[in-house]
């Protein structure tokens, strides 16, 4: 499946790709569908945002398919919904494959959670002045 900008992408997506740069990472992100693909690079911002929920441990960098998608199931069961973000099993795919357009939509999913929620407006509004 194919996330096409014009039917399916909120029109969001470069204010999420300024919110991303803001954070620390481990490695540098060149091609944002292929770098976040093992669940890594937003479990890093997760672990900034509400470091109780993340233990970065659980998700080793990896190029095996079945890593990634355990990555993202782990991730998934965790932390997203318990920010009222889980994903499917079917979006959880598109991930580990990196899919255009998939990351980009759960990543206007969490900024948006992150930013309604009152036990985290305090740590986005931080983020957010960064800028």
């Amino acid at each position: 499946m194919r996330f096409e900008r014009s039917d399916e992408m909120p029109r969001g997506v470069d204010s999420v790709y300024d919110w991303i740069y803001q954070f620390t990472f481990s490695r540098p992100m060149k091609t944002p569908a292929r770098d976040f693909s093992d669940a890594v690079l937003l479990a890093e911002i997760l672990a900034q945002l509400v470091p109780a929920w993340v233990q970065l441990h659980n998700y080793p960098s990896t190029l095996r398919f079945q890593q990634k998608l355990s990555n993202w199931e782990t991730l998934n069961r965790k932390v997203l919904t318990r920010l009222k973000c889980g994903i499917s099993l079917k979006h959880q795919e598109d991930l580990a494959n990196a899919v255009p357009g998939a990351v980009e939509l759960l990543l206007i999913q969490v900024k948006r959670a992150t930013a309604n929620s009152p036990f985290l407006q305090a740590k986005h509004a931080k983020a957010e002045a960064v800028t």
